[in-house]
């Protein structure tokens, strides 16, 4: 998918989130959100990915591994993983049984949201609008026994700020940040922390 369709789909979606009764709004507007992440990284991270001599392959946006088990293994992984490295898990979303709900058949996919506060605070600092993409996010697909999990790149973040805005401060944690998602990546491909 290319990224003019990624817009034109979450442009789509957008225009559906309307107010309802009942106070749905916001619950659809991270639906929506989460939609356009998960068509980005599914677009984006097969672009100019290559292969780093660990087997994690990396893209200018996400690092992505395959490994030969379950979902909810693999997401245990990535939660020790994270846990050990001082990250702390703000959200797990089903998009498989979130379809379900809506009468729409999916293969297994996760969404892991999850952050480093004291960190992640020294670039919203320097930068207001690194809260865009806080938490930092896993997308995990499970599909004919294998699971596919791409972790977005925080180097593809402060690319996107602009690195020469950010202070020093604040590109030494992106570094920091990317370098952890590395790690958590070889992590999962050796099937534990």
């Amino acid at each position: 998918m290319r990224k003019d369709q990624v817009c034109t789909v979450a442009t789509r979606y957008r225009a559906r989130a309307v107010p309802s009764a009942g106070g749905t709004f916001h619950i659809k507007m991270v639906y929506i959100l989460l939609a356009g992440l998960l068509a980005f990284l599914l677009g984006a991270a097969s672009v100019d990915a290559d292969t780093v001599g660990d087997g994690v392959e990396l893209s200018e946006l996400a690092y992505k591994v395959v490994v030969d088990d379950d979902i909810a293994t693999v997401r245990g992984s990535l939660v020790s993983a994270l846990e050990g490295r001082n990250y702390s898990i703000v959200n797990t979303l089903n998009v498989q049984e979130a379809l379900i709900n809506r009468d729409i058949s999916a293969d297994p996919i996760l969404l892991v949201e999850f952050i480093n506060l004291t960190k992640a605070y020294q670039i919203t600092k320097s930068d207001h609008r690194f809260e865009l993409f806080a938490p930092l996010r896993a997308a995990l697909f499970e599909e004919q026994h294998m699971v596919k999990v791409l972790i977005l790149r925080p180097q593809f973040i402060g690319e996107v700020l602009g690195k020469e805005n950010l202070s020093e401060a604040a590109r030494s944690v992106l570094e920091d940040f990317d370098r952890d998602m590395h790690e958590v990546a070889e992590s999962i491909l050796s099937g534990g922390f």
